[in-house]
């Protein structure tokens, strides 16, 4: 997972990726660059990781991340 953060935001938790949103119609924010609705919240980086882990992890594993392939997760 440290490799997917430092892939998707080189572990910075206030990153932010307004691409996305003209792909899904939402920014990506913080560590692990969740993809929702624009809020501060994600760039706490202990949430971002709890909402990684619990929303993303636990129920897709890896598939999430894009840099899953990148770095050859999957």
């Amino acid at each position: 997972m440290i490799r997917i953060a430092t892939c998707e935001s080189g572990l910075n938790q206030n990153a932010i990726n307004w691409g996305d949103a003209k792909i899904t119609g939402m920014p990506s924010m913080g560590v692990f660059q969740i993809n929702r609705p624009y809020d501060e919240k994600y760039f706490d980086w202990k949430y971002n990781i709890d909402v990684a882990y619990n929303e993303f992890y636990l129920t897709r594993g890896f598939k999430p991340w894009s840099c899953a392939k990148i770095i050859g997760i999957l």
